[in-house]
């Protein structure tokens, strides 16, 4: 016990930040937890498979409806239904816990490979980032992508070390992390590009140890292409030659100024939510100090002197940067792996100051910290709040919603919406995994009809029309 005590005092910065990245993730997470369509589909597709004793080689649909991403995540939630049986917050939990591991692995990659003042700037940057918390807050599959990035990171440092068996763990965390997110998949290159550095293409040794890391990885997609005509990885590789193709000035996605444009708004959408909730100056301070930090590697690259977990960091960024304008289309899903890879960045650009300018650093960013945690908090946790960086109502004001439903129609419901999203068919997936839990089943066919809507919906003038109002949405009937 005395040992725990003096480590704890000896750390007690890392504990402190490990101790605040916990409290906002699952701070009255069985209410406030965020979920919606998509994050239900899946636990619907694990649901499903678990009553029918099935396995599944793929998982929901990316933002290219044509390939999905991998069955991991429905894995996951498979293994939690049969440990708790209708237990849903176990899933919330589990989830909430892969991101605070995430912010405990940065902080152990920044002290085994850079060093201590960019471990705790790096972590407590993740700790208190208002896109980290909010993707902890889900059961979705972006929530384990930051952890597997650091891990991927770390393997490509062991590969840059020329360690044992550093080959195979590289390519098994690439697929690991693509098994996530597609969005993923140009990392790749960064294992060639320290192979090529090595001068270890050409070697036999090479392919075997990538083989078996990518057959490992990705053994799912694997047994489905091999039943199913190479449809899926073997449609993916021919549709992003085709992507890269057609960039060509006579191609059907070349660049434009409107292309350019539209990815540039999302990035700075996204990237501004990573460290701060859509605050201009900060935003500024954001971009001003990855620019001052690029410089830096740059010139320390140049001298040699770049260590090499910032350097591999560094062309993470660039490649998933210049690969999402060629994309032409990133959606949120795209941007996990940045939640790591710019924290990082930040971090070393600021450990490199010394004396005064890195005392004014460490105030600002306990204040930083502090204003961050305030604001998410104040924000109740992005679900029930009408702003831009919301995911609607949380999974308690859900609970109400059915309740309040299956009361009504005595457990004959059938949800719908005005709203443009309703036409996808995960659109109320969420719901009807709230509905599983209760016992209840929609009734698509001749269930009553409610009409579930935001606040500034137009079915309020409409006229015999029964209307509840609940706080952030309102349930409309009629009559």
């Amino acid at each position: 016990m005395k040992i725990i005590i003096q480590k704890v005092k000896q750390n007690w910065q890392i504990v402190a930040i490990i101790i605040l990245a916990t409290l906002l993730r699952v701070w009255q997470l069985n209410d406030l937890g965020i979920f919606f369509g998509d994050a239900g589909h899946d636990i619907l597709s694990a649901i499903k498979a678990v009553e029918t004793k099935t396995i599944p080689l793929l998982g929901i649909e990316s933002s290219v409806p044509r390939f999905r991403q991998g069955p991991v995540t429905v894995w996951l939630h498979m293994l939690l239904l049969i440990l708790p049986g209708k237990s849903l917050f176990i899933h919330w939990l589990f989830f909430a816990v892969l991101g605070v591991a995430a912010v405990i692995a940065t902080y152990e990659f920044c002290i085994l490979y850079t060093n201590k003042k960019t471990a705790l700037l790096a972590s407590l940057f993740l700790a208190v980032s208002p896109l980290a918390v909010a993707h902890s807050r889900m059961a979705y599959h972006v929530t384990p992508i930051p952890l597997m990035s650091i891990l991927f990171l770390a393997a490509l440092v062991r590969l840059t070390q020329q360690k044992k068996h550093a080959l195979f763990w590289a390519a098994l965390a690439w697929a690991g992390l693509f098994q996530f997110e597609l969005a993923t998949a140009p990392l790749l290159l960064l294992i060639i590009y320290i192979l090529y550095k090595q001068k270890k293409l050409q070697l036999k040794t090479t392919y075997n140890s990538v083989l078996k890391g990518l057959v490992l990885g990705l053994l799912p997609q694997i047994f489905y292409d091999l039943t199913h005509r190479f449809a899926h990885l073997g449609g993916f590789i021919v549709w992003i030659a085709y992507r890269v193709v057609s960039l060509a000035p006579t191609g059907k996605h070349q660049f434009s100024l409107t292309t350019v444009s539209t990815v540039a708004q999302t990035f700075n959408k996204y990237f501004s939510r990573i460290l701060t909730i859509e605050n201009v100056f900060i935003t500024i301070l954001l971009f001003a100090g990855l620019a001052a930090t690029g410089f830096i590697c740059w010139k320390q690259y140049q001298n040699k002197k770049l260590p090499p977990a910032i350097e591999i960091t560094a062309l993470a960024t660039l490649l998933l940067t210049v690969s999402y304008f060629i994309h032409g289309g990133p959606s949120e899903a795209y941007f996990p792996p940045f939640i790591i890879f710019i924290p990082i960045l930040l971090a070393y650009g600021l450990s490199l100051l010394k004396n005064t300018p890195w005392r004014f650093v460490v105030l600002s960013s306990i204040l930083f910290a502090l204003f961050n945690t305030y604001y998410i908090f104040s924000n109740n946790f992005f679900v029930g709040e009408n702003n831009s960086f919301s995911y609607g109502y949380g999974i308690g004001e859900q609970r109400q919603i059915i309740t309040y439903i299956d009361n009504k129609s005595a457990h004959n419901f059938a949800f719908t919406t005005s709203r443009e999203d309703g036409k996808f068919e995960n659109y109320f997936d969420n719901l009807r995994v709230i509905a599983w839990q209760q016992g209840l089943s929609e009734n698509k066919e001749s269930g009553q009809t409610f009409f579930i809507e935001d606040k500034e919906s137009l079915l309020q003038q409409y006229p015999n029309i029964f209307k509840v109002t609940f706080p952030s949405v309102d349930l409309y009937q009629l009559l």
